[in-house]
Parts: C-alpha cells; structure tokens; sequence
C-alpha cells in the first residue's frame, strides 16, 4: 500500500471518529437533538370535560369527552391527551388541539395533538411550553377543542382547568 493511500484511510477513520463523537455517539442517548425534555420538577396536572355547549357559538351535539393535560412547570415540558366517547361524535374527527384562551373566548392554536387510535389522541411527546404559555396554562387559560367534518371550527371543547 503506498503512502498515500495509507493516509487517506488513517484520515477517513480519523473523520468517522470525530463525526461520532461530535454527535454523542449516534446512539440517541443523551445527546439526541430531538429529544423531549423531562417532565420533572413541579408537575401541575388539570382535566377538562369536553361538550358542544362549550364552543363558541355553542353547538348542538352528543358528542362528548375528556382530557389532561401534565405540565412541567421547571422545562416547559408537556404530556396529555384527549379520550372521545365510543358513540361520538357523529362525524369523524379531523383535529383536536389544545388552545389559549379564556373560557368563553376563542384563542390561537398551541399544539396539535396526533390521533393514537381508539377514540384517544396524544400530545406529541416533544412539546415545550413557553414560560408564558406555562403562566397561561396555570391561569386555566388552555382548552382542548374538537374539529369534525360537520363543525370545522369545533364541534365540542372543554377548558382544561379541573
């Protein structure tokens, strides 16, 4: 092997080495540029009951359900979901997420929840609140709101501050 191809291996493998070490081995361990942060320090943890008489205009609907919502008042860190009844709603669900806003107002989207099946959707697990956001959550400032194919704006929501 000539000199100079051993050093463009030496150097290749110099390169792979740097590279891993760089990025915390690879191994998605604690060096994971994705990973959520931990749901620590003072958890606060409040419920909401989900109805049509909730939405604003209220809606005329049997269509009904629950919710929590854990947030970390240390990280910012947030975990929960929303469970619909069996029989409801009528129409399928297109989205659920959580808003700000005072009951009684409409307020602006904070996180789009996934639909995990069964009639339950999850908050994805890499969402962080902002201090405000967390100072608004605290203030019973969130509500969970239900979107179908008949009622695009809402079909049933509820104020998370149980």
């Amino acid at each position: 092997m000539t000199r100079g191809k051993q050093f463009l291996i030496t150097f290749i493998m110099l390169i792979a080495v740097l590279s891993q070490a760089g990025c915390g081995g690879g191994g998605g361990g604690s060096g994971a540029v994705n990973e959520p942060p931990p749901l620590t320090g003072a958890i606060v943890s409040k419920a909401a009951s989900l109805s049509g008489s909730e939405e604003i205009p209220p809606v005329i609907t049997s269509a009904s359900g629950s919710g929590i919502l854990d947030v970390s008042t240390t990280t910012g860190a947030v975990r929960g979901s929303v469970t619909l009844q069996t029989s409801s709603p009528v129409t399928p669900v297109i989205a659920v997420h959580v808003y700000e806003g005072a009951r009684g107002e409409n307020g602006g989207i904070v996180i789009a929840l996934i639909n995990s099946g069964s009639g339950v959707w999850s908050v994805p697990s890499d969402k962080v609140l902002t201090a405000a956001q967390v100072n608004s959550f605290l203030a019973g400032n969130f509500y969970f709101n239900v979107r179908t194919d008949a009622n695009l704006n809402g079909e049933f929501r509820g104020q998370i501050d149980q």
